[in-house]
């Protein structure tokens, strides 16, 4: 079975939001503070967003 990339577009909008918050000197806790507050879910359903989840979006966006 080949398995493919499919498009998740409340996916890419957080990794953008996140992306967006840290180029305007956000640091990571207050990322996720502000993710939690606005109630953005995770996929790990349920948790609520820390900074070690925000650092590895940041960390893989740059590849994009």
């Amino acid at each position: 079975m080949k398995k493919s990339l499919v498009e998740h577009k409340v996916e890419q909008r957080t990794i953008e939001t996140i992306t967006q918050m840290k180029e305007e000197g956000l640091s990571l806790r207050a990322i996720a503070r502000c993710l939690n507050q606005m109630k953005v879910p995770t996929k790990k359903r349920g948790k609520s967003w820390h900074p070690e989840m925000v650092k590895r979006i940041v960390n893989n966006s740059l590849f994009d």
